[in-house]
């Protein structure tokens, strides 16, 4: 199967669902209160200048993006898209399959992509994030300000730097292991 048509598959539920409630947090357990903004604005994000600015990307050919959870490749030369209003867009280097997802932060950044590119089932994805950086950071606390930094992203509708801190993550998760491995080593 392409990878490409597995992009929808949901975000896996934990094996142990915990409410996340002033109560779970008296007993311990991390209490990310997370309350999803929608927006309906669909216009362009004003520049200094107070004008619309599209955003423009280029594709190389072969380059495949993803808008608002549809796939798209570029079957021809060199192009530019030029988005005229808002759209969840990630680029191939930015995507995470189901079948790459092999570590606990991938999981929290795979589950946070689905939230992040298809508003069908947010509440879904969501209450995975959610329950996937509980796990996280109670197996690795120092990770919380990572953490913490992405529910605010979350907090604020910032979707897209989300992301990228949710890559930092995995980034922070490979070094921690990597420790791991050396001192047994």
């Amino acid at each position: 199967m392409n990878t490409w048509e597995n992009l929808s598959h949901p975000a896996r539920p934990p094996k142990e669902r915990r409410r996340h409630t002033e109560a779970g947090a008296r007993k311990g357990l991390p209490c990310f209160p997370i309350v999803l903004k929608t927006s309906t604005n669909t216009d362009p994000q004003p520049s200094a200048n107070g004008l619309a600015v599209p955003l423009l990307i280029k594709l190389a050919p072969g380059e495949k993006i993803v808008i608002n959870g549809v796939a798209v490749e570029n079957g021809g030369d060199h192009t530019t898209l030029r988005i005229l209003n808002q759209a969840h867009i990630l680029r191939a280097k930015d995507i995470l399959t189901f079948e790459e997802v092999d570590s606990p932060a991938k999981r929290i950044y795979y589950a946070l992509q689905c939230l992040y590119l298809f508003s069908d089932n947010q509440e879904q994805y969501l209450e995975s994030a959610r329950n996937f950086m509980d796990d996280f950071v109670k197996a690795a606390p120092s990770s919380a300000p990572l953490i913490c930094e992405i529910v605010d992203h979350l907090q604020r509708n910032d979707s897209y730097q989300m992301l990228k801190v949710a890559k930092k993550l995995v980034e922070y998760e490979r070094k921690i292991l990597e420790n791991a491995a050396a001192k047994q080593g």
